[in-house]
Order: structure tokens, then sequence, then C-alpha cells
């Protein structure tokens, strides 16, 4: 097999040239982020007019020959060398964590390369470069042709160069924002770009600021690392203090903290043996001709040799060091050694390759030696998988000679190092610890660490979900969302992706295939399906075996069949990877081998859900792909039907996102003219679902457009369904009395056509709406015909509502035992049903029932839990509900700067809502808890802002509205505020349904305030 980069051959089997190193496999097509370098001679035309074309090709090959070895040592690719220019790709076919900053380092020592030629040659020919980054197509084309990348990045790349001067070195914005702790730049502002509209940042590339595989990391406290801390501290304490040599091998990957554990083991062993001397080195990952420089720098640590400074100084420092020991019988060969391990040369250099090394490895153990003689010794070796053999073999030796002394050496690096050496030969005294991901706790307590302010919910679960217990990963996210806190929080980092990407391109060709079908299924799933995927696909691979590998590998987690990505954003990057036309086809062939698979068995909302999902990525890459993709004459409809049929299973247990997400896809599936009847069904139901999540204007326009084609096909029942619709969200939007006549209209229409269903779902809708505009003595009826009327046509979960709602009217009323009577009903009879959107409702009522009969501690946790609950589910209006009782608790046990917050979120989720009756609760809430800390002029003005509301609102003032602002006017003296909105009415309603001594109190106050004193002594 022929390798695309430098043409030598190797086995047909290997996976990476034994030449250059880079990937054998490749697809025909992928998508991929890479750092492209364009280079152009200057110069160039002016010898071609003086120069014999043979000899013009020969002088550009030879000076072509060095840049493009430049190119290769930083880890790049030639794309294509086309007359004076070179065009190279950093991050294909292979991807490094560091790939724009290899390229960037790669174009400036082009430059010194070529100036260095230019000057030998006595010529004037300089180069122009420009680097950019961003996402690509590579592969070969169908037609033929070589590995190549086609995408806007290389025409930037290009006309980047066009405009650098001569010797310079330019670069796009997202180049230099992945660079810009280890490349020194110069901005040159927004440039225009021929050809292109707009212009882009562009940055002069100066020179590097860091050694190669440098990154900073923030400093933030050692969590969920306890116990490999305490290990470690042992095993230092033992070796210095019973002069016991040890080697200490941490493995994990890129960012699982390995660094800053060692960071921790090494304050700990300063703070408790001062004495200790403590030296670091560091492998590189490319460009740096000394093998030993990881030993070098310890050398120059201990010594204390600079980098720049030249033999003679350096012989000097270490004949100094050296002096300061005892023990040495032969000094000047012990400095020789030492000199060729920092790279100078002498005498040792003149010996052949493995005596040289011999001598080294003999001098520096000989150092060390005499070194622990005088104290302990600790020395730190980073990123071992990048070390040459030369250091390797010396690790090798550390444990024979220095085993009965006080040394410690700690070495880090990744899984993949142990491909290619064992520890176990560095002697007895060896532990080698897998640092494995965070626990989900522990990257929970990282997580409050990291952030400045609090998240959702459904936010921190999504990070914590795409870390995987990676610190780093979890580091970079938070990181992404503080710089903007606008930023989507789903976006991935591009210091991330590369991360990643060259995580994935390091596992073999069948984990590389069976991650990519593993990523188009989905987070997780069964064993057999992958084992399948892989069948369909004639891979021949034993699934078992690559999934094993794939595990020890910490990409995949597996139990009981099943597996999952230990990581989100491995997925993300695998699922990116793709071409769209394989993510169709993928899909496709997952959803028709599903469908196949179902084929006369029971099916549950998951699968069905699965298949849903496959068929609609399958449709939407169709749509946008058009001609190009896969052809399927039945895509659309079974698109269509499964969506629709999934939306319908999940309207059950309400979960109105996912209900949401499915009728969309099932309304862009409908055919003009064709599917009329059905497009009507599923905007109705997409206009129920978004008036549940409060997305009311968008809930609206369905209702309205369903109403017009419902007049359109002359269909009675269309129309009583959109009325019904257009009914319940004026209810939602505050319009009492558009609400009540919409409702009524909706209900003659049922009665009309003698459909009982119908007439259930009117009669509850208008029952609530009467609730909503404080006539709960009117709503009551009619919520009772809709019970009858669901027990009629067996509806058990609308049983179960109506139960909720009559709970609510009995609430309201102040009848507490009959609301806690309904509500237990309702709960039993939605658990049957496994709703737990009913189930999340009934807790909600049961937390203000709770609030109100005073069992704070039930009603805490009670709306803590809903709580949590209704922000994983998106519902925002629970949640909403659910602070202002979690606020109440708080305030009526003292914690006022909790009450403050959680009544701020009710209010700002309120407000984002348009809930007037929900703004006005939690605005009486908001003012009293600041009253209370003192805020009391903030308080008093959003108390009468609540005042305010209600007079504007013609809906029902909430109970805990009422009854808190009624208490700031007792408090305040403000008889308005008191009674101003037949507050103490209400107060004296739930008193005499149960009510708490505090609303007793404070009734007595606002009777004796506002002149009513026999109220009062009553």
């Amino acid at each position: 097999m022929a390798c695309l980069n430098c043409g030598a051959k190797s086995e047909s089997d290997a996976r990476f040239c034994s030449s250059c190193g880079h990937s054998l496999h490749t697809r025909t097509e992928e998508r991929r982020t890479v750092t492209v370098l364009f280079a152009d001679l200057v110069g160039f035309t002016a010898l071609s007019e003086s120069m014999d074309p043979e000899s013009l090709k020969r002088l550009v090959d030879t000076a072509f020959q060095g840049m493009v070895a430049d190119i290769h040592v930083f880890g790049g690719r030639v794309d294509k060398i086309v007359g004076d220019a070179i065009l190279a790709l950093f991050g294909a076919p292979v991807a490094h964590e560091d790939d724009a900053e290899r390229a960037v380092r790669a174009a400036l020592k082009m430059q010194q390369t070529l100036a260095e030629f230019s000057a030998a040659q006595g010529l004037d020919i300089e180069i122009r470069v420009g680097v950019n980054t961003g996402e690509v197509l590579v592969g070969a084309l169908k037609s033929g042709g070589d590995y190549t990348a086609m995408g806007d990045v290389v025409n930037i790349a290009n006309r980047l160069q066009t405009m650098a001067a001569p010797s310079t070195v330019l670069v796009g914005d997202a180049t230099r924002a992945l660079t810009i702790e280890s490349i020194d730049y110069e901005s040159l502002g927004e440039v225009e770009l021929r050809g292109r509209e707009q212009g882009i940042e562009a940055w002069l590339a100066v020179r590097p600021l860091a050694l190669p595989g440098h990154r900073s990391r923030r400093r933030t406290t050692l969590i969920g690392r306890d116990d490999e801390l305490e290990l470690l501290q042992g095993l230092a304490s033992v070796s210095m203090t019973h002069s016991r040599g040890q080697f200490v091998l941490l493995l994990g990957d890129a960012g699982v903290g390995k660094s800053r554990l060692t960071d921790e083991m090494q304050r700990i062993v300063c703070d408790r043996v001062p004495e200790a001397l403590v030296l670091n080195g560091r492998c590189l990952p490319y460009g740096e001709s000394n093998p030993w420089w990881p030993i070098a720098e310890v050398l120059r640590e201990a010594c204390g040799i600079e980098s720049e400074d030249p033999a003679d100084i350096a012989k000097h420092k270490c004949l100094a060091a050296v002096d300061r020991l005892e023990g040495l019988d032969d000094a000047p060969s012990v400095v020789n050694g030492l000199l060729h391990l920092l790279g100078y040369d002498g005498p040792v250099r003149a010996l052949e390759p493995m005596s040289a090394r011999t001598e080294a490895i003999q001098s520096m153990l000989a150092f060390l030696e005499a070194g622990l003689r005088r104290r302990p010794i600790l020395v730190r070796l980073a990123d071992l998988h990048w070390a040459d053999e030369e250091v390797l073999a010396f690790i090798a030796q550390v444990g024979l000679r220095l085993g009965r002394l006080p040394f410690v050496l700690v070495a880090t690096a990744r899984t993949e190092l142990m491909d290619r050496w064992s520890a176990t030969a560095t002697g007895n005294n060896t532990l080698i610890l897998h640092l494995d991901p965070l626990s989900r706790e522990a990257s929970e307590q990282l997580l409050d660490a990291l952030l400045e302010h609090p998240l959702e919910e459904s936010v921190r679960g999504g990070l914590l979900d795409r870390s995987g217990g990676n610190p780093f990963y979890l580091e970079e996210l938070t990181t992404l969302l503080e710089e903007d806190p606008l930023a989507d929080a789903t976006g991935l980092p591009d210091t991330l992706r590369g991360l990643v990407a060259a995580r994935i391109d390091a596992l073999t060709i069948n984990e590389q295939k069976t991650l990519e079908d593993a990523a188009v299924w989905g987070a997780e799933g069964p064993v057999l399906a992958l084992s399948e995927i892989s069948r369909l696909s004639n891979r021949g691979a034993e699934i078992d075996a690559v999934i094993d590998g794939l595990v020890s590998k910490e990409v995949f987690t597996v139990e009981g069949g099943h597996w999952a990505f230990r990581s989100d954003l491995v997925r993300e990057v695998a699922y990116g990877r793709l071409t769209k036309f394989d993510r169709q086809t993928r899909h496709l062939k997952i959803a028709q081998h599903l469908v196949a698979l179902g084929s006369g068995r029971f099916m549950d909302n998951g699968f069905v859900e699965l298949v849903a999902r496959h068929f609609g990525e399958a449709q939407r890459l169709s749509a946008e792909l058009g001609a190009q993709g896969v052809a399927s004459e039945t895509l659309v409809t079974d698109t269509r039907l499964w969506s629709a049929e999934a939306a319908r299973r999940f309207e059950q247990t309400a979960a109105w996102p996912t209900v949401d997400r499915h009728l969309t896809v099932a309304l862009s599936c409908c055919v003009d003219g064709e599917d009329e009847p059905e497009r009507l069904g599923y905007l109705l139901s997409r206009s129920h679902a978004r008036g549940e999540m409060w997305r009311l204007e968008e809930a609206k326009s369905d209702a309205v457009e369903a109403l017009e084609l419902a007049e359109r096909l002359d269909g009675p029942l269309g129309r009583a369904r959109s009325h019904l619709c257009l009914g319940e969200l004026a209810g939602r939007l505050g319009n009492s009395v558009e609400a009540i006549a919409e409702l009524s209209d909706s209900l003659q229409r049922f009665d009309q056509l003698n459909d009982r269903s119908g007439q259930a779902h009117a009669s509850r809708a208008l029952g609530m709406a009467e609730l909503f505009r404080s006539a709960p003595a009117s709503a009551e009826p009619h919520i009772t015909r809709a019970l009858e009327a669901y027990r009629e046509v067996q509806d058990q979960r609308g049983q179960a509502w109506a139960l909720q709602n009559l709970a609510w009217i009995a609430f309201v009323s102040g009848d507490v035992e009959a609301a806690e009577h309904r509500l237990g009903a309702s709960s039993a009879a939605f658990r049957k049903l496994g709703d737990p959107g009913g189930l999340l409702w009934t807790d909600g009522l049961l937390a203000f029932l709770r609030l109100f009969q005073g069992r704070l501690d039930e009603a805490r946790a009670i709306a803590t839990r809903t709580s949590l609950e209704g922000q994983r589910r998106g519902e925002r209006w629970g949640e909403a509900m659910m602070m202002i009782v979690l606020g109440a608790v708080q305030l009526w046990e003292g914690e006022t700067a909790e009450a403050v917050r959680s009544a701020r979120r009710s209010v700002g989720l309120f407000r984002d809502l348009g809930d007037a009756v929900g703004l006005e609760d939690a605005l009486g809430l908001l003012s009293r808890a600041l009253v209370m800390s003192g805020e009391i002029q903030e308080g008093v003005g959003l108390a009468q802002e609540s005042v305010a509301a209600h007079r504007d609102s013609s809906a029902v003032s909430g109970v805990l509205g009422v009854t808190i602002r009624t208490a700031i006017g007792v408090q305040l003296g403000d008889l308005a505020m008191v009674d101003g909105t037949g507050g103490l009415d209400v107060l004296r309603s739930q008193i005499e349904g149960g009510g708490r001594s505090d609303q007793e109190a404070g009734l007595i106050l606002g009777y004796l305030q506002t002149g009513r004193l026999s109220a009062a002594s009553e």
C-alpha cells in the first residue's frame, strides 16, 4: 500500500505510514476542520525570464524540498504543488489537537528555511504564506485525482497569501484564536479580500511564544481525586522516608487531570519535605531534534542552564553543579555525557549511537545518584507518549540504579504509550495508575467551582453530559459560555474539536467505523444494533472485540448489553465528520431496518420515536442535498407517518417539545393539495403543544391557519377544534372575554356534532377560563360536566386532568380537604397511566397546598423536585410556579436572600412567558422578600406594580400574590394595598378552608387597619 502523503510503501494492514506516520486509510469523502497553509514564491517570475526551464525546475525543487520537509516535521500534508505554490493541510487525513499551531509554526519555519537557502544560493527569492482554519470537505475526486480539500477555507488561505508581504505569514481570525497563547501576532485589522463581499480580520504571525505542546489551564481546586492523591502522597512519603526509589506512571486521556494531580502532589511533597528538590521535564510532540529533550530540561533546571546558553557557558555550569556533589569518580566524563544530553557537541557525539546512548544515560544516573545522597529528588516528566526511545530507555534504568535512594519519578502519558512500551521494565517499585474521568458528582462540583453565575438545569446537564467527566472539556465548555453569555450552549470550541478529532483518528479503522455508526444511532443504544449495522455494511469485524476496544480507550461505556458514549463531544465530532450524503444514507438504512424489525411486534414509545427521528433526519438531509441525496420514493410519506405517530404518543405524556419537533417534521412532509386533512390535524396538535410550552404567538398562528384550512375543507369538526384552540390561547394571553366566547362557540359546535370527547375537552377548557377570571363557582359545573363526559368515553387521561382542575378550584375556594382528596385521585390516575407530565401538575398544586397548610418541609421538598423535573422537561411555567413556592418557604423560614433569588427567577420566567396571573404572584413574593431583606423602596415599588397588574388584568388574582401584597400593606400601613384588590376577602376564604395562622393574623390586622372592628373581633 502506498502512502498518499509521501508515497512510501507499507504493509497492507498497516494503519499508518512507516515513513511519515500519516494514515493509510482514508474515506472517499469526509468533513473535517483543518488548517490550510498556502505558500507562494516571490521572485519566481523574474527567475523564469532569466533561467533555463530545466535549471529553474531543479532550483525550485531544491527550494521546495526544505519547505516540504518543514511541513512534514510539523505534522502537515502537502496537498499539491502547482508551479511556484504549495498547498498543505494540517488536520487531514489525520488530526492533531494543535493543527492550527503546527501550521503557523511550519509557516514561520518555512520562511527561515527559504531565507537560508536563498542566501546560500545568492538569490533574491522569498515566500508569502497565508494560513486559515475552518471546515472543508476532504477526499479524492470521483473523476480521478489525489486526496484534496475543498471549501471556502482554502480560498481564504489563498487570498491571505496574496495579501501578505514577502517573507511574512498572514493568518485568519480563527487560526489566530486557536494559537493566541503560543504565537505572537500583530493585528492588521479588517482586510478586504478580492472576490468577497465581506472583509475578514487578518493577523501577522511574528514568532512563537512557547514550546510546542504547551497549553495553559485554569487553576481550580482539585476535585474528585482524593483517593489518587492520597495514594501518590503515600508513595512519595515512603520513598523519601525509607530511601526507596519509586516510578509512577499516570495514564489517561488528554484533559483528564494528570498534570493537575501531579501539581497537587508536588505542592504537598514540598510542604512536608521542604529540602526535596523538584525537577521538571516535558516531552515535545514535534519540532525538536534533540531526542533527550525532556531529560535535558530536567538537567538544565538542576544546573541552572538557560536554553540559549552557548556550549562553554553550559559546560561551566555543568562542572560547577558536579563539583558541588560528592562521590562522582570521573567528573569530566560525567560532564561530557551531560553535555551530550543537552544537545551540545562533544566527545560523546563521536561515539557510535548505542555507545553514546549508554554513556549519556549512565552520566545522568550518576549525576542523580550523587544528588540523592544530599537530599530527596522528585522528577516530573510530562507527556511521555511523545517521548523518544532514548528517554524510555533512560527510565528503564532508573529503577535499577536508583531503587534504594529517596527518588520519585512521576510521568504522565496518554494510554497510547502502552502500545509501544511496557512500564514493567522499570523494576519492582513501579505504579501504573489509570486516571478515569470524574464521576458525575465530582463533575458537578467542578462545574460549580468554574461557574461565576448559576445556569439553568438543562444547560448544566448538557455541559456535564458533553464533558463526559473530562475536566478540560468542562473548563472549555464553560469558558465558551462565560466569554459569550449569548453563545449556543451546544456549541463546540475549536480547541476541543481538534483534541477530540485527534483522539478519534488514533482509533483503529474498525473502531472508527463503529464509532460513526454509534454517532448516527444516538447517544446510547443496544450492542445488537451496532452488530447489525456492521453486518449490513459487510464489514466482517467482530463487533464485541471492537466495542471492547472502545471501552478500554474510554470512548464507550457498556452495561447490560447497552453502550453509551462516555462524552457527547466525541459523538458530535464523529457525526460532524460524516458527509451529509453519508449521514442521510445511514439514517435511512437504520430507519428501514427498524421498521422491518418492528413489523408485527409491539413497539413502545421509545422505539417509535427512534424510527421517526431517523426518518426525520434522512428527510431533512434529503431536502438539503436535493438531487444529490439518496433517492427514495417513500421517504417523505414514511417520515410524515412515523413523525405523526411519535407526536401522538408523546402527547399522552405531555412531552411537548418532543411533540412540537415531530409535528414540525410531519408538516414539512405534507404535500400541498394532497394531505390537507392530515395537515389540519397536525396544525391543531402543534398549536396545542406550543400553547402548553407558552409559545403563544406561534401557537395562535397555527390555530388561525388551521381555522382557515377547516373553512376551505368545509369540515365542522375542524372548525370546532380550531375554535377550541383559539379559546385556550386567548385565556393564556389574558383575554378572558375572548376566551369564554371562543370556547362557548366551540362547545356549541361539539354539541351539534354530539361529539362527547370534543364536549369534554371544550367543557374543561371553558371551566378553566372561568377559573382564571375569578369565577371558581362558575368553573366547577363545566369541569364536572367534562369529567362525566370523559368517563362516558373512557378517557382516563381526561378524567385525571379534570380531577386536577377540580382540586385547583377547591384550593382557590379555600376547601383544602376537597382539594387534597381530588389531588390524590388525580395523582393516582396519572401514575397508573405513566404520565409524568400530568404528575408534574398534580405535584405542583400539592406543593402550594402544603405551603398553605404550613407543612413547609414537605412544600420545599416537593417544589425542589418538581422544579428540577420542570427544567428537565422544558416546562418553564411549572418551574416558575415552583420558584414561588420555594421562595415563600424560604421567606417564611428567614432565608431572605435565597427567597429574593427564587422570586427573581420566577418573575423573570413569568415575564418571558407573558403570564399575568403568575407574574402577579411572583411580584408579590419578590416585593415581600425585598422588604424583609431591607430593600424597602424596591419592594414597595414592586408591590405597587403587582397591584397595577391586578387592576389591569381580567384574570383571577393569584392567592399567594394577594396574601403577600396584603401582608406588605399591613406592615407599611398602606390601606389601598391592604384591601384595594379584595385581598381581605381572599384571605378570609383561605382561612375558612383551613389556612395558616399567619394568614389569620394578617386578616385581623387588615380588618383593624381598615376600620372593620367587628370583622376583626369575629
